[in-house]
């Protein structure tokens, strides 16, 4: 995307090095995946594309062996390499590669520089994925340049086989469209300004698009009653139609000067953004019929100082989950007074009924080594991931703003979370009474990978319950929350219930296992006891019965009492009995009589089971 001129808005800072001096729910997985040097170039501008290899080609602006752009190849990991830098020999090879790359069917790249060539303004080439570049054409081969000049915009293959592409730079500088041969042959099939006050639009800036009807889309920043730029359709054979004009309603609501490439959405309307015009005068997002009605979606710097962003240059790209994602080149919630004072720019979602959410907000690092001011568009890769450009920031100090880097976002996380503890045990826990545990959910991802917590429910018996949690929808790297469980058994036995988090991780629910026993609050064991045969008129040795209090809190008045020939010779328990600890009784069994003798021990106190009974039995002899 481009713009180095974007009108009374830039003023160079380097070379061809630029910074904005005029203003006009972080991310998921945001991830910085290189960083331009300035040697392996500087000032990526233009829309990434994915080639059939699966990794993504571009172009810088400047940087190179000859600080004069480059044509880079990155893989999705992040591994750069230069396969071309320009202007070898006095430039006939092209300079200053502003827009972006295609790749033919032929399976090479094609794009465009903006200078350079045989006349020094502006080429088309052909590159291998190796790297060799073969220059097609160089502009202004004819007489007043009537063939165009300075294409800002790259190319599209049409369903022809050829390319079709614009020139900001004509014979009234104004732009025209036009058709080449994938071997070099040229031919120019409409030039703006062609109608009076250019009526019909001017300086193109943004690449093409052929539509499911076989018509060429593009737009004009320039032009129109209201010289607020066009949309139009175009022909193979080079027949235009304005569908609409913007600065059509009062103070340019509507928008003004679109930049980016359209986008034709899977319902088939046209997709795209203005820098400036809306609402506030910052840029809006608009949707357009094929036959011209336009929607205004949003208005940019809706909110206070702009934290929903200002000035989209890039195009929209339509996400796998039917939203459209973008970039806005300023605005947000992080500010850099030596680079971006106005903010840095933004990420952004806008669903298809209008609705803007932030993604990211660049310069979220310390010296914006992640980036600022992303001027072009993103796209979304095979494996779901969007990738873009920052034009500058990053590592690089050769230039004062930084030389731009190659980014990723995702809407999820590459690692789930890990629980701590793996699992939660109650042990035995009296019934009618309650325990609360808890349980900590970390995300174990680092960088800028938020993991988006959509729900948390437990599933299983209905004695746990979830009582409290720390955990909000998102949950940023190396961050923790806990989640608070209390068992509250009704039934004596086993249970368990399992904990799910339903995020934006691989795996989603992840679980945990909860689990726990009811016990009576109070237990006598053994719940029988038998004597050995004894003499009548003697004393067996004494047996012990223990009382164990399962209660959370202290057991009370206890009282104890026994039947039979089976009397307590001594004891630890007094009328009360802390909480999860046990006392003793001695019985012992002193037979009057021969024969078989029965009796009971039996303890009451405050628990709910109250009494607790053990059967005594014995022989007397």
């Amino acid at each position: 995307m481009k713009k180095l001129n974007p009108p009374a808005l830039r003023v160079c800072v380097v070379a061809l090095c630029c910074a904005w001096l005029v203003s006009m729910a972080q991310a998921q997985t945001f991830q910085t995946v290189s960083t331009f040097t300035g040697v392996n170039g500087a000032v990526p501008t233009d829309t990434l594309v994915q080639g059939s290899d699966g990794n993504l080609y571009g172009t810088t602006q400047s940087g190179g062996s000859a600080n004069a752009g480059s044509v880079f190849r990155i893989t999705p990991a992040g591994g750069l390499k230069t396969l071309y830098s320009f202007c070898k020999t006095n430039c006939l090879d092209g300079r200053t590669p502003v827009g972006g790359l295609v790749q033919g069917t032929d399976g090479n790249y094609y794009g465009t520089t903006l200078s350079g060539g045989a006349n020094q303004e502006g080429t088309i080439f052909k590159i291998t994925s190796s790297g060799t570049l073969t220059t097609l054409y160089s502009f202004c081969k004819v007489a007043k340049c009537a063939d165009g000049e300075s294409p800002h915009a790259g190319l599209v293959q049409g369903k022809d086989g050829n390319f079709y592409g614009t020139t900001q730079g004509s014979p009234s500088y104004d732009g025209s469209v036009y058709k080449i041969t994938p071997s070099g042959t040229l031919t120019t099939l409409y030039t703006f300004c062609s109608l009076s006050k250019c009526a019909d639009g001017s300086s193109p800036e943004g690449d093409l698009i052929q539509a499911t009807d076989g018509n060429f889309y593009g737009t004009t920043s320039l032009g129109g009653p209201g010289n607020g730029g066009t949309i139009f359709r175009l022909t193979p054979s080079g027949a235009l139609t304005t569908l609409y004009t913007f600065c059509s309603l009062a103070n340019c609501k509507d928008g003004a000067m679109p930049y980016g490439a359209l986008l034709q959405g899977t319902d088939g309307n046209l997709y795209g953004t203005t820098v400036n015009g809306g609402a506030t005068g910052n840029g809006t997002a608009f949707r357009v019929t094929p036959s011209g009605q336009l929607d205004t979606l949003y208005s940019f710097c809706s909110l206070a100082n702009c934290v929903d962003g200002q000035y989209p240059y890039g195009e929209l790209v339509e996400g796998s989950d039917g939203n459209f994602y973008g970039t806005t080149e300023s605005g947000g919630t992080k500010a850099n007074g030596n680079i971006c004072a106005l903010g840095c720019g933004t990420l952004f979602q806008l669903t298809p009924a209008g609705s803007v959410s932030t993604v990211y907000n660049f310069c979220s690092t310390l010296n914006c080594t992640d980036g600022v001011e992303p001027f072009a568009g993103l796209i979304q890769a095979s494996n779901g991931t969007f990738y873009g450009t920052a034009a500058y920031g990053g590592l690089c100090n050769i230039l004062l703003n930084g030389c731009g880097t190659v980014f990723s976002w995702s809407p999820n996380v590459a690692l789930p979370p890990v629980f701590q503890p793996t699992s939660v045990s109650y042990g035995n826990h009296a019934v009618n009474t309650s325990k609360q545990r808890s349980i900590a959910i970390i995300n174990n991802n680092t960088g800028y990978a938020i993991l988006d917590i959509s729900k948390i429910t437990l599933t299983g018996s209905s004695d746990f319950a979830i009582t409290s949690n720390t955990c909000t929808s998102t949950l940023n790297a190396g961050h923790e929350c806990t989640v608070f469980v209390t068992f509250t058994p009704t039934i004596i036995g086993n249970e368990s219930a399992t904990l799910n988090v339903f995020d934006n991780a691989p795996g989603s629910p992840q679980t945990a296992l909860f689990s726990g026993a009811g016990v009576a609050q109070a237990v006598l064991t053994p719940t029988s006891v038998a004597f050995p045969k004894t003499r009548v008129g003697s004393t067996s040795n004494p047996k012990t019965l223990y009382l164990k209090n399962n209660l959370p809190t202290t057991l009370t008045g206890i009282s104890y009492k026994t039947t039979g020939p089976f009397p307590v010779s001594s004891t630890t328990c007094g009328t009360t009995l802390a909480s999860n600890t046990n006392c003793t009784f001695s019985v012992v069994f002193k037979p009057t009589v021969t024969g078989a003798a029965n009796g009971t021990f039996s303890v009451t106190d405050s628990a709910n089971n109250s009494p607790q009974v053990s059967t005594l039995t014995g022989t007397g002899y």
